[in-house]
């Protein structure tokens, strides 16, 4: 793809030429209709390509996928990053699903999701990137809604302290009116019944009756030879409290009979049928 100035400097010189020529009514040299059209049409294929290569403060781009609660893709495969605030995580690779990370992300997709946004810059600087290719921005729809204070206002998001923002001080206002109302990620009773469901519990060793494999999720009696090494294990009280985080498959070895008695020391086999 040619360089955005390039593309700049052409649709300036296009746009010059169609201004200076006229369109056969003027002092100038005429040209027919035909020519005129022909040089709106380049005109309009050069915005085309630099707006799908380059962002340009002002202009609406349409939203066309929602990644996650600050992040979302416009026309072009370009990944907007909501700037000054953040947002649980609903689909990270290591930190997995958090408390309100579904919601964030259902909010942002009902706010944004095929409609059309304008974007800012952090003031006084142009687009910038962050570490995964994001472009930050400020986010305003058509109607006037600024996404970025939409969102903390609404519980769906936090004040995001670790970069500079020039709207620190409105992002952190809102916050704080969002968490007194407990709305959002600020509802702890919420919250606490979520985490009931989510947050696998510490088991210490003499409290467990069963171990899941971290990777697999199948459950095994501490009997079992082919049980994973302590260290690749997570310990239940019971199957029927394994089942609650979702680890419901179980290896063979697990029957009506009552759990044989833990022996410490015993060897391991990480392996699994």
């Amino acid at each position: 793809m040619r360089n955005s100035k390039d593309l700049i400097l052409q649709t300036v010189l296009t746009l010059f030429l169609v201004s200076s020529i006229g369109c056969g009514n003027g002092g100038g040299t005429s040209i027919s209709r035909k020519e005129f059209d022909s040089l709106q049409n380049r005109v309009a294929t050069l915005e085309k390509s630099m707006r799908d290569e380059m962002l340009i403060p002002g202009v609406y781009y349409e939203v066309v996928k929602v990644m996650d609660g600050d992040t979302f893709m416009i026309t072009g495969d370009r990944k907007i990053r909501l700037h000054g605030i953040d947002t649980p995580e609903s689909v990270h690779s290591q930190k997995g699903l958090q408390w309100y990370g579904k919601e964030s992300s259902d909010f942002l997709k009902k706010l944004l999701l095929g409609k059309k946004v304008r974007l800012q810059p952090e003031k006084g600087l142009s687009f910038q990137t962050g570490a995964y290719g994001r472009y930050l921005a400020f986010v305003y729809r058509k109607d006037g809604m600024f996404v970025n204070a939409e969102a903390i206002r609404k519980g769906a998001a936090f004040s995001y302290r670790k970069y500079k923002c020039t709207l620190r001080d409105k992002f952190d206002a809102l916050e704080a009116r969002a968490k007194k109302k407990g709305i959002g990620v600020w509802d702890d009773e919420a919250r606490v019944k979520w985490e009931a469901t989510h947050i696998i519990p510490d088991v210490p060793f003499e409290k467990a009756t069963v171990i899941a494999s971290k990777g697999g999720k199948m459950l095994h009696r501490f009997s079992c030879g082919r049980k994973p090494a302590p260290e690749n294990g997570i310990y239940f009280e019971s199957p029927e409290q394994a089942a609650i985080f979702r680890f419901t498959r179980q290896h063979s070895c697990m029957t009506p009979n009552p759990v044989p008695e833990k022996v410490v020391g015993e060897s391991t086999d990480p392996k699994e049928d």
